[in-house]
């Protein structure tokens, strides 16, 4: 039964979402008001306000009305408030939708519940198996301990950066917005891409929820401190065998250079209506998983205890 639930648990961690925080749009707030002016010697300050030939006050245009202040004018200029303001819902269902998966990821490591999801050990053999290295029974647990502080970095590394997404959305609003146009020809290929480098260092460790190489764990192997943890375990032909690996490897990676691509900065250019419906619809996904997950945490116990009285009857 355990085994069940770990497969089906595994499954929908990493075909839902991967690795945040839900944040407030900023705070809108209003002008202050404005300071009535001193009068001295009057007992009734409206007398002295001018009048019209019908005796009644001038009125001015949007009479009642503080100026409100404009969140990100800069964006609005350059946009529209209308295409500015829809950029702003996007990101706020982009963010609800990277909260849930690290809420399912802090189940999958952390908490009560962390057994029962597994800790995705075939995402760890799959990288060892990679490398061309036997490890001893010795080894393979101190790998495993390697991994499992890996997978803890990586979800500190997600809420840090959709942390600094939470307090400042407005890059990958911009972002959107300069997809927006570059989808509506309002914008060129060449200025498109120059927005988006300039945005990406912003956006950096954010990744791209509509990328399907983003609900699968990332490889240990690309992670500096795991790697060189990795290496101190492993005796002199072990070493060789796996320096050789990584050789190859970042050859590779080097060769194949700006392919792989997927943070947010490289998010299709699409139109703002478009990716509202996209986004929208994995975030249901995601969100739906994730009570999936809450529900079997609470039904986790039940399981295991009907599997116990189940295998004691049929040792008798």
């Amino acid at each position: 039964m355990n085994r069940k639930i770990t497969l089906v648990f595994a499954i929908l961690i990493f075909t839902g979402a991967a690795c945040v925080i839900a944040f407030r749009l900023g705070k809108e707030s209003s002008a202050p008001p404005a300071t009535e002016p001193a009068v001295t010697g009057q007992t009734n300050p409206a007398a002295t306000e001018p009048r019209t030939a019908s005796g009644l006050a001038p009125t001015e245009p949007n009479a009642g009305r503080r100026q409100r202040e404009v969140r990100d004018p800069d964006l609005v200029d350059q946009y529209g408030e209308t295409r500015t303001n829809l950029s702003r819902h996007v990101v706020s269902d982009v963010v609800s939708l990277l909260d849930d998966a690290v809420a399912m990821g802090d189940m999958m490591l952390n908490g009560e519940s962390a057994g029962r999801f597994g800790r995705n050990d075939w995402a760890l053999q799959n990288a060892i198996r990679s490398t061309g290295v036997e490890l001893s029974d010795e080894q393979q647990s101190r790998a495993r301990e390697l991994f499992a502080e890996f997978q803890q970095r990586e979800l500190g590394r997600s809420k840090e950066a959709l942390d600094k997404l939470k307090k400042n959305p407005t890059p990958l609003m911009g972002l959107l917005l300069a997809s927006d146009a570059r989808s509506r020809e309002e914008i060129t290929e060449t200025e498109y891409a120059a927005q988006q480098q300039v945005i990406a260092d912003e956006l950096d460790g954010v990744i791209n929820p509509l990328d399907r190489n983003n609900f699968r764990p990332r490889d240990p192997m690309e992670d500096e401190t795991f790697r060189n943890g990795f290496s101190e375990l492993l005796e002199d032909g072990q070493k060789e065998t796996f320096d050789n690996s990584i050789a190859e490897r970042e050859a590779a990676a080097e060769e194949n250079a700006g392919e792989r691509k997927t943070d947010i900065s490289h998010i299709p250019v699409m139109d703002l209506e478009s990716l509202e419906t996209a986004v929208g619809s994995a975030r249901k996904m995601t969100s739906g998983f994730k009570q999936v997950m809450e529900g079997m945490s609470n039904l986790g116990p039940i399981l295991e205890q009907q599997g116990q009285q189940r295998d004691g009857g049929n040792a008798e």
